[in-house]
């Protein structure tokens, strides 16, 4: 009887070598550690696309973006941007098999064919850099722990709050950019929590009480949110703190009033003619 409690193969092509540093990282949950080495087992010139991933892990595209935005922040992986004619054009992903350094390039990354790859000397980009006037892009900038843990203490999941500014930002260029990108991640977070709290008292709020809606109304809805998120998203209001109101109020009596009593500071949609 053998004394090994582990086999391995002994192959000789179509394998891949990860550092045990990588496998051990006590911080990665099973979902990110898999899917990390599932990227990691492609060839240099594979492109990451969520919605392969999705397809791959059976998963939704947030909790995809989530697990990518996580990484990110371990240093496993850096999202940068590509731009065509000086126009942004779409994101590639940096993926690595050890945290990524900081260090410029010595020469303008291509623009062509955006590809994933495995080198660990991976290095900053022009693109990656804070923009003038002192400002720092929200795409380059990265929660510390002391950010995670205000989030933390507000009852927020940082990693959800990272992803939902990340998918805000992209959604309108990736062009958001802060003198204090840490302000505006404690402005996000608060505003974040004020809707949690309203979640929780949503039913109490409005003046005839919940009713059920039907598949019809709740499309409607959705019209009536992408509207809103559209004139109000710069502002930091993103689909999951409107569409729970939208419902609320088209469950509600539909005054003035009742918008009024949802507290999230926009305004009326039937005055804005979106309803």
């Amino acid at each position: 009887m053998t004394d090994s409690l582990i086999v391995k193969s002994s192959l000789r092509e179509n394998f891949s070598v990860l550092p045990n540093e990588l496998l051990n990282d006590g911080r990665l949950s099973a979902d990110q550690l898999g899917l990390l080495v599932y990227l990691l087992s492609k060839p240099n010139d594979w492109q990451v696309r969520v919605t392969e991933l999705r397809k791959r892990f059976d998963m939704g595209r947030d909790k995809a973006r989530t697990i990518l935005a996580t990484l990110e922040q371990y240093g496993y992986i850096r999202k940068e941007q590509v731009r065509e004619e000086g126009k942004f054009a779409s994101n590639r992903y940096i993926v690595s098999d050890s945290p990524l350094t900081e260090k410029p390039l010595t020469e303008k990354p291509s623009t062509v064919n955006p590809t994933l790859t495995k080198d660990r000397g991976i290095q900053k980009t022009d693109n990656t850099k804070s923009n003038k006037g002192g400002k720092q892009k929200v795409c380059d900038w990265s929660p510390t722990e002391s950010d995670r843990q205000y989030a933390t203490d507000l009852g927020l999941d940082p990693d959800e709050v990272l992803t939902d500014i990340r998918l805000w930002d992209e959604k309108n260029g990736n062009k958001a950019a802060y003198a204090s990108c840490r302000a505006f991640w404690q402005g996000w977070c608060r505003k974040d929590r004020k809707g949690t709290q309203r979640a929780s008292n949503r039913q109490q709020s409005v003046s005839q009480g919940p009713k059920e809606l039907s598949d019809r109304q709740k499309v409607y809805a959705e019209t009536v949110t992408e509207r809103i998120v559209k004139a109000y998203g710069h502002q930091g209001y993103v689909w999951k703190l409107v569409y729970p109101d939208v419902l609320a109020f088209m469950a509600s009596a539909g005054s003035d009033d009742d918008w009024q009593k949802l507290g999230n500071g926009l305004p009326n949609p039937k005055e804005k003619g979106w309803m």
